[in-house]
């Protein structure tokens, strides 16, 4: 009967201990913005580039005029070239993937084997107006002339 009732005492100080435990998870939870609990995924900027007379893909032909190793970018005052992603989307194709890491206005510089061939300045928005909003790109201006505005889902065009 002793081993029974110190089993006893022994379970109920360990619920006692888990409830005090979840207690303060569950009023946590209600306090927090409901935007916040979303899982956060950067804004991509998407381009292609491409033959300025012809408009033909330079990188993604059957056969392309470079190979995805020729293009690197840097973002703001970096030194360090990086090599952008390539997405291969069902509706957009196959493009490369710049993500925004930036909260304010910057600018990509992209290489092509090596050489500086775009400036793309750009400026980042809030993508809604609550306080755990990621920075989306807002305006960008490719090589001091050509801007582009909406870009989010669609394929910025540099011509080479």
């Amino acid at each position: 009967m002793k081993k029974a009732t110190s089993l006893l005492t022994f379970n109920t100080v360990i619920l006692f201990i888990a409830t005090l435990f979840l207690l303060p998870s569950c009023t946590k939870k209600e306090n927090e913005d409901p935007a916040c609990l979303a899982i956060f995924a950067p804004d991509l900027l998407r381009i292609n580039v491409v033959d300025k007379t012809t408009g033909s893909d330079l990188f993604f032909p059957t056969i392309p005029r470079y190979t995805v190793d020729d293009i690197t970018y840097t973002i703001g005052n970096e030194k360090a070239k990086i090599k952008p992603k390539i997405d291969n989307s069902t509706t957009l194709g196959k493009h490369f993937v710049i993500p925004n890491n930036s909260t304010t206005a910057s600018s990509i510089k992209i290489y092509i084997l090596d050489e500086l061939k775009f400036t793309i300045d750009y400026t980042t928005k809030k993508q809604n107006d609550t306080k755990c909003s990621n920075y989306i790109f807002d305006k960008l201006t490719i090589n001091g002339s050509q801007k582009e505005e909406n870009i989010q889902d669609r394929i910025i065009k540099l011509k080479l």
